[in-house]
């Protein structure tokens, strides 16, 4: 519990959200609450980064200028890109003025997507009455939705790349807070002995992400978790709607700890980079039929490849 409040402590200091023990709850977190987010975007709230003293930030871990080598290595412009609970943050803005032209973002809360369906008109008007020296083909915007990340109404295989940055943390605290998942460990399908909770947030957003992302497509998560404490979430052992992807970085499907995901250092806070590429559906065929050799060998006792 005393890590927990020291990591949710030092979370709403870098965000400016109040510290006081009396707000610092002991075994949850605001940042779960559909209520604190409605508020937190209400009519005047910060849009994107701001390093204002006293002012809210609302570009979660890192913006575009950091995540650009990332988002040009998994994606390209002309790629339907999902930005998941996006809230506030302008990464969408800046992918549609860099050129992206299918971007689209989804968030849950209403007072979000309505402030920056505001913010991308008032950018249109600003580049239609100066239009920049080297624009791109045309002014592209940004389809912003109110949607709820685990049950979103895409559908299957339809976008190339989804970028996640803070969200799947949301959801995992939303499953901290849950009494009934609160004495669940997460280590426990390994050793075979109990399965992740089928309705916990953080799966749900995790099959839904696999859904919608098109073979060959990526899924991208910015998230402070470290590998001990994510790694089981993107396990499609412990998850079956992940079955059809793997570890599109170095560490591969069976990377460690240490080479299955990115770091991103900002602001002394270390950040993980994890990105997953759906297979192809020949590499899911093929994986199949190797599969029901290895079973016929076994049945019949017979060796079917060379050893």
């Amino acid at each position: 519990a005393e890590k927990k409040m020291a990591m949710e402590r030092e979370k709403r200091l870098l965000h400016g959200d109040p510290v006081d023990d009396e707000t610092l709850p002991h075994t949850s977190s605001l940042y779960g609450s559909k209520a604190y987010w409605d508020e937190r975007f209400e009519e005047g709230c910060t849009v994107g980064a701001s390093s204002e003293r006293g002012e809210v930030n609302n570009e979660w871990y890192a913006g575009y200028d950091e995540l650009e080598p990332i988002i040009e290595r998994f994606t390209r412009r002309n790629h339907r890109v999902l930005i998941l609970g996006c809230g506030t943050s302008t990464l969408g803005e800046e992918l549609a003025v860099r050129g992206f032209s299918r971007v689209e973002a989804v968030d849950y809360s209403e007072n979000a997507i309505l402030r920056m369906r505001e913010v991308q008109e008032q950018r249109l008007v600003n580049y239609a009455r100066n239009p920049p020296v080297r624009p791109p083909p045309h002014p592209f915007k940004v389809d912003y939705r109110i949607m709820d990340v685990t049950k979103m109404t895409y559908p299957d295989r339809s976008v190339d790349c989804v970028i996640d940055k803070a969200t799947l943390d949301t959801m995992k605290q939303l499953d901290d807070d849950d009494d009934e998942l609160e004495n669940f460990d997460p280590g426990a399908t390994k050793r075979g002995t109990q399965r992740r909770d089928p309705e916990s947030h953080a799966a749900r957003m995790l099959r839904e992400a696999c859904r919608v992302l098109k073979p060959g497509g990526h899924y991208v998560c910015v998230t402070y978790g470290e590998p001990s404490t994510r790694l089981s979430l993107f396990d499609p052992t412990s998850n079956d709607g992940l079955g059809e992807w793997t570890n599109a970085l170095h560490g591969g499907e069976d990377g460690d700890g240490e080479s299955a995901c990115l770091e991103l250092k900002r602001n002394r806070a270390t950040y993980y980079v994890y990105a997953f590429r759906k297979r192809t559906d020949a590499s899911l065929v093929a994986e199949r039929v190797v599969n029901e050799l290895v079973e016929e060998s076994v049945a019949s006792g017979r060796r079917v490849f060379p050893s």
